[in-house]
């Protein structure tokens, strides 16, 4: 695949279309909350994902027309996050982080992916303020969590806010509990790398810099991801035991860690991508990782194994 190319995002979300929706008279899918069904900005952005890798393959116009239905949704239905950009609210509040996240919140990784579907809808449908959409946006990857935004300053790469410090965006963007979870972080850079894409920002200065604070804040902590059998969700300190990633979340590590080294050429992420590859594919480190998931569930009661 041409890595500079639009056409496929790095995970395929194919497969899930039909599982997501539609649902609605509109043609959107609808996610289950207590208040009723209501959309999702992170269901949609990967049911147009997926319908855009299937029309892509196929050519169907339907799945074309499912595509530019979840864009033209995006475009319409945003609202401006505290930092002044645009964004998507999440119509629920995950259990575990009830306490710690107000009701009207903001996804980095749902955030990363809806840029990445309008991104994708500009540059290969046309799809009219679809960049414009995005232009408005993308800025709530790079501003603090104590400003209104979704990036957090990591580590002593240089001084806080600058050029040189290092950056890693939340999907659950609470200012006093770090949870870095590491499939949002890479979502987050594909999705700078997309606002380049041609329709779609052009090549930028501050996107640019952004994503080499970004690499400085996943070169910080990738190790930390490692439990030498299997890696972790996220390093959020106020779980009790190790957060292992689910199957699905663990391989989509691998798919984007390999994709960042053969953009980036990071001898660091490269090689943990390969020794993750070969713990995917070793039944006994599978079963451990199965029991580890195990364990985490009944020492955080109340945490559902779909959030991990």
């Amino acid at each position: 695949m041409d890595e500079a190319s639009p056409r496929g995002y790095v995970l395929d979300y194919s497969d899930l279309v039909d599982a997501i929706g539609p649902d609605d008279d509109c043609g959107l899918p609808l996610t289950t909350t207590l208040a009723g069904p209501r959309q999702s900005p992170a269901a949609l952005a990967k049911y147009g994902l997926g319908s855009l890798e299937l029309y892509l393959r196929t050519g169907n116009p339907a799945r074309r027309a499912a595509v530019e239905t979840v864009a033209r949704w995006l475009i319409e239905n945003n609202e401006e996050i505290p930092c002044g950009f645009l964004g998507w609210p999440m119509p629920v509040v995950p259990r575990a982080y009830a306490r710690d996240l107000p009701e009207h919140w903001f996804s980095g990784e749902a955030h990363a992916e809806c840029i990445s579907l309008l991104s994708r809808a500009s540059a290969l449908l046309g799809v009219d303020g679809a960049d414009e959409t995005v232009r408005r946006a993308v800025g709530g990857l790079w501003t603090p969590i104590d400003d209104g935004g979704l990036a957090r300053e990591l580590g002593e790469g240089g001084a806080e806010g600058g050029l040189e410090s290092a950056l890693f965006v939340e999907q659950f963007p609470m200012e006093d509990r770090p949870s870095l979870v590491l499939g949002t972080q890479l979502r987050a850079m594909t999705a700078l790398r997309d606002t380049s894409l041609p329709h779609s920002l052009g090549p930028d200065e501050g996107v640019r810099a952004t994503l080499g604070r970004m690499e400085r804040g996943l070169t910080h902590v990738l190790d930390s991801y490692d439990t030498g059998y299997w890696s972790r969700f996220d390093l959020d300190e106020r779980w009790r035991g190790t957060p292992l990633a689910s199957p699905l979340r663990h391989g989509e590590h691998v798919l984007q860690l390999e994709r960042h080294a053969r953009l980036s050429g990071n001898g660091l992420v490269a090689a943990t991508a390969s020794r993750w590859r070969r713990y995917a594919a070793h039944a006994g480190l599978r079963r451990r990782a199965w029991w580890g998931r195990l364990g985490f569930w009944i020492a955080n009661r109340g945490l559902h194994p779909s959030e991990y």
